[in-house]
C-alpha cells in the first residue's frame, strides 16, 4: 500500500503542476481548505488564525488575480516564518531542527500556507507548495500499520479529483470552489 501512496503522491503532484497557475491556485484553495479543517483540532489557535486569514487571501486572488494582492500576502508569509521558526533569509547548516508544537503533518499544512503566501507576494509562479501538500495529505490519517494506509489513499483520490474539477472547468474563471470541495470530499 505505501508504493500506490507514493504512486498517488506522484499523480496530485503532476496534475497540480500541469494546471495553469490561476487553476492551480484554484484547487490549492481548494485542498487546504478541507486540511485546515481537518487538522483543526491538530493545530494552535495562532496556526488556525493565520490560515483562514491567508485562505481569505488565496480565495481573493483565486477569484481576481494574484498579482491584486501581492501585497498583502507579505505579511502573512512573514507570520507564517515566525511561527515556523524561519527568518527569510533562511538558515544555516547549523540551525537546530524545527520544533514546532504540532504533529508533522499539521506542520507541512504550515509550510504549504507560507509557500503559497511567498508565491503571491513575489509573483514568482513556482508552484512550490506541491510537496508539502501531499505530505500533510498522508500524514493526515499516517500510520505505521499498512492496514490504516487507505484513509489517505482515498483522500489522494479526492485531490485528483479536484485537480481534475478544477482543470475541466469550461471558460476563464475557475469553477464553483465550494461546489467543487462538496463533490470532491464530501460527495
Amino acid at each position: 500500500m505505501k508504493a500506490q501512496i507514493l504512486d498517488l503522491s506522484l499523480s496530485v503532484k503532476q496534475a497540480l503542476r500541469a494546471l495553469a497557475y490561476p487553476r492551480y491556485l484554484a484547487a490549492m484553495w481548494v485542498i487546504t481548505s478541507e486540511l485546515v479543517e481537518a487538522y483543526g483540532s491538530r493545530n494552535t489557535p495562532d496556526s488556525v488564525d493565520l490560515a483562514g486569514r491567508s485562505l481569505t487571501l488565496l480565495r481573493t486572488a483565486v477569484d481576481g488575480s494574484p498579482e491584486d494582492v501581492r501585497a498583502d500576502a507579505r505579511p502573512l508569509k512573514l507570520e507564517w516564518f515566525a511561527l515556523t521558526g524561519v527568518c527569510e533569509e533562511g538558515h544555516d547548516d547549523e540551525a537546530p531542527p524545527f520544533d514546532l508544537p504540532v504533529d508533522p503533518g499539521a506542520g507541512n499544512l504550515w509550510w504549504v500556507m507560507r509557500d503559497l503566501m511567498a508565491e503571491l507576494e513575489t509573483g514568482i509562479y513556482l508552484y512550490s507548495a506541491i510537496g508539502s501538500v501531499t505530505r500533510a495529505v498522508t500524514m493526515l490519517a499516517d500510520s505505521d500499520s499498512a492496514a490504516d494506509d487507505a484513509p489517505s489513499v482515498e483522500l489522494l483520490h479526492r485531490c485528483l479529483a479536484v485537480v481534475r474539477l478544477v482543470g475541466e472547468a469550461d471558460g476563464d474563471r475557475a469553477p464553483d470552489l465550494e461546489e467543487v470541495r462538496a463533490v470532491a470530499f464530501h460527495g
